[in-house]
């Protein structure tokens, strides 16, 4: 495998590569791709149907080249890169090129594999909002509750492990972990902070690719939830989410049918649920969505703009079909009658 240099790949040709340049510490985890647009090589348009492999280049800590060119060059072409300092400082110059992730759109990003160390490294242990568990109030709340059955014992088990492995999240109280569960936050590059008493069903994938995602106190995740974060996205205090919903805060970008969509980049927008909102079966909330205190959302509605407080949505895309407020004030004088007449029956039974 012969190393190339970033500036012998084009996006033009048909034997087109597609070039990233991994952000610093690639090597070790997670990566910040740069799609960049680069000058026509040598190759270009004269390689049709010419085999190609994969070339890696090697950089410093400033960054990674991934491409693939064909196998023989034309007459007249580059040979290459000829000594690993020139790949170091083409890698260097090439990542200095990179553009700068923007608000409405952005090349995407991963934390798959990012090892321990790093996570220890963008430890948040001293954080003022980290939760200190073992405490005297901690132990006399489980003596007072009896929270030391199986059941709870399990669930410290998972905590513990999760607080080991993810230094760098932030918890602010106990947080309750079922089985199956996948939270990941790509060190240095995304913020994640779980309120207290959040329970967290089975089977939920909870990814911090960029950004911040928060979660507030008390609130219920069913079971089989996707949540994917590349900019911000907040949850209220006491949200219930059913099961196999969706919450993102980007979509893909789709302009140019001459590039493939994975490699077009994405376009980001802050999500925004209110506390205490009821979140239906299989219901999808997408980027640059405002949900408002005291919603419901019904079973598979896709919900996307601002939804107002107390309102009650559905379809796709969901609308809004009643106001709970409204309806609450409209049932005053009813709820007053009932009252009366209750207080009515108890002096009546006080009487006898």
């Amino acid at each position: 495998m012969k190393l190339v240099s970033a500036g012998q790949l084009c996006n033009g040709c048909p034997a087109r590569v597609t070039t990233y340049i991994l952000a610093r510490r690639a090597r070790f985890g997670s990566s910040r791709p740069w799609p960049v647009a680069v000058p026509g090589c040598p190759w270009a348009c004269r390689v049709r149907g010419v085999s190609v492999v994969n070339v890696l280049s090697l950089g410093s800590s400033s960054g990674v080249v991934w491409g693939r060119v064909p196998i023989t060059a034309p007459a007249g072409a580059a040979t290459g890169v000829t000594s690993r300092a020139d790949a170091h400082s083409q890698m260097r110059r090439y990542a200095q090129t990179g553009p700068t992730a923007k608000l409405s759109s952005a090349p995407m990003t991963t934390m798959w594999g990012a090892p321990l160390h790093r996570r220890w490294r963008g430890s948040r242990l001293r954080d003022p909002r980290q939760a200190k568990f073992l405490t005297l109030a901690s132990l006399k709340w489980v003596l007072a509750n009896r929270a030391y059955t199986p059941w709870y014992l399990v669930r410290y088990w998972r905590l513990l492990r999760f607080k080991l492995a993810n230094p760098h999240i932030i918890t602010r109280g106990m947080v309750f972990l079922g089985k199956g569960v996948e939270i990941h936050a790509t060190p240095e590059l995304a913020q994640l902070e779980i309120g207290r008493w959040v329970h967290i069903g089975d089977k939920n994938t909870i990814r911090a690719h960029e950004g911040s995602l928060r979660f507030g106190d008390k609130v219920v995740l069913g079971r089989d939830n996707v949540i994917n974060t590349y900019l911000d996205i907040e949850i209220g205090d006491s949200v219930l989410m059913a099961d196999w919903c969706y919450i993102c805060d980007f979509d893909h970008r789709m302009d140019d049918i001459t590039l493939p969509i994975k490699d077009q980049g994405i376009i980001k927008s802050p999500v925004r649920i209110g506390p205490d909102t009821w979140i239906g079966v299989k219901v999808s909330v997408l980027r640059g969505t405002t949900i408002g205190r005291g919603c419901v959302l019904g079973s598979h509605a896709v919900v996307r703009g601002a939804i107002p407080d107390y309102s009650i949505a559905v379809g796709a895309p969901a609308k809004v079909v009643k106001n709970r407020q409204l309806s609450w004030e409209a049932s005053a004088a009813q709820r007053a009658e009932l009252a009366a007449a209750l207080a009515d029956i108890e002096r009546k039974k006080a009487a006898r």
